[in-house]
């Protein structure tokens, strides 16, 4: 599959929200966003454009146009979800070594603990278990992981 990654844009929000969205009501059901679709989208403009790089893949089928999102901040992945749709085609991986790459040599993230494929996929591409946490710092209330990557260290 030929993927396109790019910044994502202000036009872009009501996709990423509905990615966001669907995304977690497949994969982490145990943990649903407790907001509406519209306070999602908002969320995305007001706070998620504005304070991550956001990064989308292009997709078309149908008439949705993205397949998946990324959002770096200060050295933390904030959000990588993959449209439902797309799930094991690559998407993600396109996305994690784009954020990688963009990192000053590290990046850190948080994954519900119950979420074993989103486990086993950063720990595929390198991240490390830092932490198993037990909720009250997420507002789902529901365990997690910490999980930090570090660029491999080159000797001169």
């Amino acid at each position: 599959m030929n993927l396109k990654i790019r910044t994502a844009k202000d036009d872009d929000a009501a996709e990423i929200a509905r990615i966001l969205k669907q995304s977690r009501e497949v994969a982490i059901p145990y943990a649903l966003i407790p907001y509406s679709f519209a306070e999602i989208e908002n969320w995305v403009r007001g706070s998620l454009l504005e304070e991550c790089q956001v990064f989308v893949v292009e997709a078309e089928v149908g008439n949705k146009t993205l397949g998946a999102v990324a959002a770096l901040s200060s050295g933390w992945l904030e959000q990588l979800y993959v449209d439902p749709e797309y799930f094991g085609k690559g998407l993600g991986a396109a996305l994690i070594e784009q954020v990688k790459n963009l990192s000053e040599g590290s990046l850190s993230l948080h994954c519900f603990e119950q979420n074993t494929k989103a486990r086993q996929f950063y720990e595929k591409h390198g991240f490390k278990l830092v932490e198993y946490r037990d909720g009250a710092a997420n507002e789902e209330g529901v365990p997690d992981c910490l999980y930090r990557w570090s660029a491999p260290k080159h000797s001169d």
